[in-house]
């Protein structure tokens, strides 16, 4: 029962990414260029961009639910260890979209008063690289528990789930932002870390569904 309750949690989730990532993909891009496609987005957009942080920060501590169900065959402390981080991670992505928003109408003020698009996104972008630092201690202690619980038999995962380590996967779309060029980079660097999450659920509710059906 409970593991189907956490099924609900993550496909919550898989529902309110897919939409977001279709629109990235649908929609023609203005600029190849990162920064440059950002300025020239309309005022829509940005603003439904943040509406979509705040809904997103509420779906990705939800779906922190699903961790703790599927960590149920670890100690006590690990289970909750590995879902406080992984709901700091969650709320996280939510804070940094959101501050993102800076760097995306600093983009278009400059835009739009013909400087340089990068002109002013200077201090926005030192403001988002501090929270992704700050981030990284939850993603450490989370990413070393994830590892030795899934490799020990700890969860409801089996051992080969450790390659869908959110952290492997950001560093393999990482290594595939770098050897893409135009829309697609431009598509996969704007949105890597909603596709990240998108695939580990994705993988997530597959093997949860596989040992609900065994059981």
């Amino acid at each position: 029962m409970k593991i189907k309750f956490t099924l609900i949690l993550a496909l919550a989730w898989i529902l309110f990414c897919s939409p977001l990532f279709a629109e990235a993909l649908t929609k023609p891009l203005i600029e190849t260029d990162f920064i440059l496609n950002m300025a020239s987005a309309s005022e829509m957009r940005i603003i439904a961009s943040a509406v979509c942080a705040l809904l997103a920060a509420w779906m990705y501590t939800l779906a922190a639910g699903h961790i703790y169900f599927i960590f149920q065959p670890a100690k006590r402390w690990m289970q909750l260890t590995v879902s406080f981080c992984f709901a700091a991670i969650m709320i996280a992505y939510g804070v940094v979209h959101a501050a993102y928003m800076a760097i995306v109408v600093a983009a278009k003020a400059a835009y739009q008063n013909n400087l340089e698009a990068t002109s002013l996104v200077d201090l926005p972008y030192t403001i988002n690289l501090t929270l992704v630092y700050i981030v990284s201690l939850p993603v450490l202690g989370f990413t070393i528990l994830f590892t030795y619980c899934v490799w020990t038999n700890k969860t409801h995962y089996p051992k080969w789930f450790v390659t869908i380590n959110p952290l492997i996967l950001l560093l393999l779309f990482g290594l595939l932002g770098q050897a893409l060029e135009g829309e697609w980079k431009t598509i996969i660097g704007g949105g890597y870390l909603n596709i990240i999450l998108l695939i580990f659920f994705c993988a997530s509710v597959l093997v949860s569904t596989r040992k609900t059906t065994i059981e």
